[in-house]
């Protein structure tokens, strides 16, 4: 239990950070280019690291 909470934590900001990218996403399709243009840098960020 607690590290899963641990991972919470710690995936938070990037959980919230999709979260709101998808809200705008469904509210605003013409930003679904953006959005896949933030998930391409996050990948790449990620695969960075």
């Amino acid at each position: 239990m607690r590290h899963t909470r641990e991972a919470m934590d710690r995936n938070r900001g990037l959980v919230l950070v999709i979260a709101v990218l998808f809200v705008v996403w469904l509210l605003e399709p013409t930003t679904a280019v953006m959005f896949e243009t933030c998930f391409d840098i996050l990948q790449h960020i990620g695969g960075a690291r």
